[in-house]
């Protein structure tokens, strides 16, 4: 089978496949954890960190097509490319629980300090 990479014998084309179908399975039960996460109310802060395992989830499932050389590389440029978003993520939740703190804490010293006189 000839395609836009070259020739494409059948048994890779059926590799191919059945690794794409654990792929989509593996998804589905990422997204069931993903979801019982969000549920329960434990992803705040966290998504940046769960796109990035789903990247590297992926990175694995096309390591025995494109060898452990070229993964290593796609892995240091995900790297560059993800760790300022992580960072920015994770900096972004930390300011928004401060602000909320300092909220709560200033909703707090409101009550307290009401004038209850008519």
């Amino acid at each position: 089978m000839n395609n836009l990479f070259g020739e494409l014998s059948g048994q890779q084309a059926g590799m191919i496949g059945l690794v794409f179908v654990l792929a989509i399975g593996l998804g589905v039960g990422y997204d069931q954890f993903v979801a019982y996460l969000h549920k329960n109310k434990l992803d705040a802060g966290y998504t940046a960190i769960l796109v990035a395992a789903g990247v590297v989830a992926t990175l694995l499932l096309c390591l025995p097509f494109i060898g452990l050389y070229s993964s290593a590389i796609v892995l240091f440029m995900f790297i560059g490319t993800g760790t300022p978003m992580l960072a920015g993520d994770i900096w972004r939740y930390m300011k928004q629980r401060q602000a909320e703190k300092r909220q709560a804490a200033q909703t707090i010293k409101d009550l307290v300090d009401y004038d209850h006189t008519p």
